[in-house]
Formats: structure tokens, C-alpha cells, sequence
């Protein structure tokens, strides 16, 4: 009788697309063609690592993402459920369902990162510079390090647009981006904050970081239709005090203003 039901199982695990395994005492005792396709024999162990938690879960059910390389080495995701099954008399043991998600997954990040970034020109929009810097002012708050914002906002712009066409003006924008991201540390955030504001949140304040910035964006622009030559007005601000994060976006793109001001633009 015994051997009948586990031959019904093994129909079972080899009817079904998504990998199956069955482990009984941490033990691998039946596995799917799929779940040998998946993972190999060599890597079944490691599902077999779920019996543990799927047992002292208190509804017996246990489910996570991982990341495992296949019998042919791809890198692949998987969502792996493991059901304690030991009762039933038929199984005696705990059942692990894994499920390719690779494609799903990908598309999951593809979206959190077009919802984050400038679609434009690749940099952080500005939900993304947004919540990294009320993430730096609350680590600065708690003892951490100083952080600064340079606001940088293009000028000369529109008659690029105007005169040579918008794809030459997306050109310039995005040969903007990544003049800036060069000419930024490692750990900044560079991000397009709309129309042709840009901003940074600078990790190490120093003196020169907003001349260095501002020298980058400012140097001639060569497009198939013509040398384009873009200037910029530069506004920074070091945190001080119990600002907030848009108090200190705020101040830095009040530099800006107080720069256009002083030119009599």
C-alpha cells in the first residue's frame, strides 16, 4: 500500500511544471524532473534546509525568494513553499514547491526602478534624491556625518530646444548626466529633479565640490548639429542644525536664486 501511494506521489512531482520535492527527516526521498532541471542533484540539499523551518512554523508553512544557479549554471529566481505534510498519511513528510519567478522578478525591479528614476537620462528623480536625503539627515541626526545638496539649475536651455529640436535638447541633457555623475563621488546621489534642475547630495561636503560641478555642466556641448554651450547657476547648502530634508533642498535652491539675483537675471 505504502509503495503504491509513493508511486502515485512520484506521478504526481513528474506531472507538474513548477519543481517538487519531498523531504522526509531533512532528507530528499522524492524529487520532480523539474526540480532536478532546476536545481540539479547536487543542489537539492539546500532545499531540503527548509524541513527545519517548515516544521516549527506554527500553520507549517514556509515561503521566501532565492537566487540559485541551475543544473545548466543559469542564475535564476525561484519562490520556494514548503508545507508540512507529515500527517497525511500518504506523504509523511514536508512537500517543497519551487517556482521559476525569474521573469516576474525582473519585471518587479524594471518597474520599482522606472518609478524611481528619471526615464530620461538614467539618474534618480526626485522621489528617489527625495527619500535618500531624509535618509541622510536622519543618520546625521543620530551622530552621523554632515551631507550637502548642490542645486544646480541649467541656463541657456531653451533656445536649444527652441533652435535645434528636442531630441538635441534630450541630448544635452543627458550628456549633463553624465558629466555630473563623473564628476560626482562614489555613494552621491545625482538626480534630475525635473525639466533642466538638477541636484546632488553629496556624501563629503568640501569647498569645491559645487565649482567642480557647475565647471563639468558648463563645458561645451558637442552635438551632430552644431557646439552647444550650456550655463548653469549653482545654489549649496551644508546641513546645520535640526533641518529637515526639504528645508535643506529648499535652501540650496534658494543659493540658485540669490545667484540669478546677484547677475541681474
Amino acid at each position: 500500500m505504502a509503495s503504491r501511494a509513493f508511486a502515485r506521489l512520484r506521478t504526481l512531482f513528474e506531472d507538474v511544471e513548477d519543481a517538487v520535492v519531498l523531504v522526509r527527516n531533512g532528507r530528499v526521498r522524492l524529487a520532480g524532473a523539474a526540480a532536478e532541471r532546476f536545481f540539479g542533484h547536487e543542489g537539492l540539499p539546500t532545499v531540503a534546509e527548509l524541513y527545519d523551518s517548515a516544521v516549527a512554523s506554527p500553520d507549517g508553512r514556509v515561503t521566501q525568494e532565492c537566487d540559485f544557479t541551475t543544473a545548466d549554471g543559469d542564475r535564476r529566481r525561484a519562490r520556494i513553499t514548503a508545507v508540512d505534510r507529515r500527517r497525511d498519511r500518504s506523504v509523511r513528510g514536508v512537500v517543497v514547491t519551487c517556482r521559476d519567478i525569474t521573469e516576474e522578478h525582473r519585471l518587479r525591479r524594471r518597474v520599482a526602478c522606472q518609478a524611481m528614476h528619471d526615464p530620461l537620462t538614467g539618474l534618480a528623480n526626485r522621489a528617489l534624491f527625495g527619500n535618500r536625503l531624509e535618509l541622510a539627515v536622519h543618520r546625521y541626526r543620530r551622530g552621523g556625518a554632515p551631507v550637502s545638496v548642490v542645486f544646480l539649475d541649467l541656463e541657456r536651455f531653451r533656445p536649444v530646444n527652441e533652435r535645434l529640436g528636442h531630441g538635441a535638447g534630450d541630448r544635452v541633457l543627458r550628456e549633463i548626466a553624465v558629466r555630473l555623475r563623473q564628476a560626482s563621488a562614489d555613494g552621491d546621489t545625482v538626480a534630475r529633479l525635473g525639466g533642466d534642475e538638477f541636484a546632488v547630495l553629496v556624501q563629503e561636503p568640501g569647498h569645491g565640490v559645487a565649482c567642480a560641478l557647475a565647471v563639468a555642466v558648463a563645458e561645451p556641448i558637442v552635438l551632430h548639429e552644431a557646439v552647444v554651450e550650456v550655463g548653469v547657476r549653482v545654489g549649496s547648502a551644508t546641513i546645520d542644525g535640526s533641518e529637515t530634508a526639504d528645508d535643506l533642498l529648499f535652501r540650496a535652491a534658494l543659493g540658485v536664486q540669490a545667484a540669478k539675483a546677484g547677475a541681474g537675471v
